[in-house]
């Protein structure tokens, strides 16, 4: 009998097929900072195996005030530029918004940066505190017929020591984001162990590069050489695959 699980190996990411959240935009947070280096990265992690890239600049109102018309720009002039150099994946526009008082102006207008059929949004919160608006933020985006993905739950400190939280949102609606490089420790101990414990109670339903340079391209590779950790991976039903869903 046919079976998808047995094809996987630990060669690539390729089972993967989409990665959800990159910073390939040039030039608009601290993700790549030229035309050059975004298509540097964007063939590395073709060379990892993703045919499908969901570029995610930061949109925070503090640090990176990002608006939808510089966001186009950007995506126009790296699109062409993809498509002249040849080869590399496709390329999806979308934002990583931060939960801040800002983010309710982009909501109120409707032109949040999505991806797929159930319009989901990538969002993000403070490292600090968890937003003081985040249930009613989450609620708001189901009104306004978005779908939020909470980007790397496994990140947020203050949820390390109360796990109810976590499900609370997701019961609430929310899907998570892993990042793949918290399985290796390159966020520290903590997001590590929170990551795989969440991996074990299923509740993540995307992984995500979150990759901003050529170092961290390096550091995706040793992930791969981690069988242990790859093997947690494959057998994850993660819905990156899907890519139209």
């Amino acid at each position: 009998m046919f079976s998808f699980y047995k094809k996987r190996t630990y060669d690539d990411f390729s089972f993967l097929k989409r990665d959800i959240h990159a910073h390939l935009l040039p030039g608009v947070d601290d993700g790549a900072k030229t035309v050059e280096e975004s298509l540097q990265l964007m063939q590395g992690l073709g060379e990892l195996g993703f045919e499908h890239l969901t570029a995610t600049p930061h949109v925070m109102a503090d640090y990176y005030p990002n608006t939808r018309a510089n966001l186009e720009v950007g995506y126009g002039e790296l699109m062409a530029a993809a498509e002249k150099s040849g080869g590399l994946p496709s390329l999806h526009p979308g934002a990583e918004y931060m939960l801040d008082p800002g983010f309710d102006a982009w909501l109120n207008r409707g032109d949040l940066f999505h991806w797929s059929k159930k319009r989901r949004v990538l969002v993000e919160m403070s490292y600090m505190a968890v937003s003081p608006s985040l249930e009613e933020q989450i609620f708001a985006l189901q009104i306004k017929n978005y779908q939020s993905v909470l980007a790397h739950p496994e990140r947020y400190l203050y949820y390390h020591g109360n796990p109810e939280k976590l499900k609370q949102l997701k019961a609430a609606g929310c899907e998570f984001q892993l990042n793949l490089l918290s399985l290796n420790g390159y966020y520290g101990p903590g997001s590590r162990k929170a990551a795989l414990k969440l991996l074990k109670e299923k509740m993540y339903s995307w992984a995500g590069t979150d990759v901003h340079n050529l170092k961290q391209l390096e550091e995706l590779k040793l992930l791969l050489t981690q069988r242990q950790l790859m093997a947690i991976l494959l057998r994850y039903e993660f819905m990156n695959q899907n890519v139209y869903i």
